[in-house]
């Protein structure tokens, strides 16, 4: 007999009913920790990983995102509300929004893109070529960045995953 079990995670909010989210800073760099986990932390783990695309482990105790991710993770966790037990189900604020919209902006501003912010990047970028919808003949491919290839592979709905050569050969 085949049983399918679903395994699901919960968060608890801490007494103030906030989410038990916070920002840490390590030897290594800054990590968002999550913690009050009830249920499956390495299901909960994989989702955000692959939301933020940010790298993360699971300890006993709490969940650790590599990275300064918090209003990402914060917005993550309150669209799955469904998960989440004794929080304040508030959206972030305008004010935290508009911090947020302006990181987007500094980013946009360099001429290349970081590993860390094209995340971020790709889906608006993505848009953008959305619009134009031409494709980029091969010379010109070649000529391109990683982080602007995915943003074509994106737009037109196919996998970012690999290196330069595969991206190019998936475009």
């Amino acid at each position: 007999r085949n049983q399918f079990i679903i395994m699901s995670w919960k968060v608890r909010g801490t007494k103030k009913g906030n989410l038990p989210v916070k920002l840490e800073t390590r030897k290594n760099g800054k990590v968002v920790v999550i913690s009050n986990i009830e249920g499956d932390r390495n299901v909960l783990l994989s989702e955000l990983k692959r939301a933020l695309g940010a790298g993360g482990v699971a300890r006993p105790e709490y969940i650790e995102i590599n990275g300064n991710n918090e209003k990402l993770v914060c917005n993550f966790l309150l669209r799955h509300s469904d998960h989440l037990v004794g929080v304040k189900k508030e959206p972030i604020s305008e004010k935290q929004q508009e911090e947020i919209n302006k990181k987007t902006k500094k980013i946009e501003g360099k001429k290349s893109l970081d590993a860390k912010a094209a995340p971020s990047m790709l889906k608006k970028t993505a848009i953008e070529i959305e619009a134009d919808a031409a494709i980029p003949d091969v010379k010109t491919i070649k000529s391109m960045k990683p982080p602007e290839i995915k943003a074509h592979l994106l737009a037109k709905g196919l996998s970012i995953q690999g290196n330069k050569k595969e991206l190019m050969a998936r475009l």
